[in-house]
């Protein structure tokens, strides 16, 4: 899922407690793409957005990272420029764990290593998400990404039916699939037109969920 959240291994308490907290203001980066860096992060609170920048001057969201989740593993360890860069959507609190501080206790814990690579595995899952919904058309991505919010977020409503509190906006949601917030909503009003999807404001319900997942797939 592009929509990184809390790290559920109890190995994640251990690996924060490497790290130094830092306050980052709205719309401040975390870290910049093209720099050099021996730093991974993990969100305290608030939300943080990372995006690669094209050629051209725009940007492609690649996933959120929520309070819990860590980010940004891979530049830390492979010594390389960043390929994407990193900013908090509104106050956050992040911390920098260093490579060092990781490799010293990896050696006295082989297992925190072996969460690292778990972790890094799942971002290139996140990265094939991506290459997988470019080859799909606008109607196909914008499932696709409703059934990552489910699995998410989704809070089970009645019977097959499950409730999205969606934290992003429209044009948010939209960057993150390349497709434009128009070309979003008009696919959500033909999904609420077919009964899958129901709006209520910002929330929306999923009215069939199997049937969701059955078009994402």
């Amino acid at each position: 899922s592009p929509f990184l959240l809390t790290e559920r291994s109890t190995l994640s308490r251990r690996i924060a407690a490497l790290g130094t907290a830092r306050r980052v203001a709205d719309g401040e980066f975390v870290y910049r793409q093209g720099v050099v860096s021996a730093y991974f992060h993990q969100v305290v609170s608030g939300r943080v957005r990372i995006f690669l920048s094209r050629p051209d001057g725009s940007e492609r969201v690649l996933s959120y990272a929520e309070a819990g989740a860590s980010f940004g593993e891979a530049g830390a360890f492979d010594g390389l420029p960043r390929y994407t860069s990193s900013t908090a959507v509104g106050p956050a609190e992040v911390l920098w764990i260093g490579r060092d501080a990781v490799l010293a206790a990896g050696r006295r814990d082989p297992e925190i290593l072996l969460e690292i690579t778990r972790r890094v595995a799942h971002k290139q899952r996140v990265l094939g998400m991506h290459v997988a919904a470019d080859g799909l058309p606008a109607a196909g991505r914008v499932v696709l990404l409703l059934d990552h919010l489910v699995g998410a977020f989704g809070a089970a409503g009645e019977g097959t039916s499950a409730r999205l509190p969606v934290r992003q906006s429209t044009a948010e949601l939209a960057q993150l699939i390349g497709v434009t917030r128009v070309t979003l909503s008009r696919v959500l009003s033909r999904l609420v037109a077919d009964g899958v999807l129901a709006k209520h404001g910002r929330q929306i319900v999923v009215l069939d969920v199997a049937e969701l997942h059955r078009r994402a797939v």
